[in-house]
């Protein structure tokens, strides 16, 4: 029988533990070495090392959030210039513009199941209705419009454009 010498820096079950962490390959062979780790634990530990490896490997050619900003440029016209109250207000517009349009296409999908050319006329109806009513004068009118139907712009757009006109007659 192999005596075991419990010196030896593998015995110490807290840098073992450590190692998995920092440096696996070594932390890996001092968890096997470690005579005081139950097997259960050796074999546990092992699978989900193993795992996240696996993971890294298939997710390597996924870019992360930040290194896509890396990558991107700030500035199509200067790409080392750092962005602007335009660019920014851009981003935005296009943020709202997808999220949007997500909820559109969300509400389509429900009104209109397995009918895609009613989903995509409406879809497609609802987003000029919606530049429509980005463009016109924020009042009175449109912010009982925008409350009154949140997510219906052809309805915002009709209900505006008749409250003008109501408007007019009455002065």
């Amino acid at each position: 029988m192999e005596t075991q010498d419990t010196n030896a820096w593998y015995q110490k079950t807290w840098l073992v533990i450590i190692s998995c962490i920092i440096f696996f390959p070594v932390g890996l062979y001092a968890l096997w070495k470690n005579s005081s780790i139950n097997k259960g634990w050796k074999i546990a530990i092992t699978i989900i090392i193993a795992l996240i490896v696996i993971g890294n490997l298939s997710d390597s050619k996924k870019i992360s959030v930040a290194e896509a900003a890396e990558v991107q440029p700030v500035s199509k016209t200067n790409p080392s210039a750092t962005p602007g109250p335009v660019d920014i207000e851009n981003e935005k517009a296009e943020a709202e513009r997808f999220e949007i349009t997500q909820k559109l296409k969300a509400r389509a999908r429900r009104d209109w199941p397995d009918d895609y050319s009613t989903q995509e006329f409406w879809v497609n109806q609802q987003l000029e209705d919606y530049e429509y009513m980005l463009t016109v004068e924020d009042n009175s009118i449109k912010s009982k419009a925008q409350k009154d139907w949140p997510l219906d712009f052809s309805t915002q757009k009709f209900w505006y454009n008749e409250q003008l006109e109501a408007r007019e007659r009455m002065n």
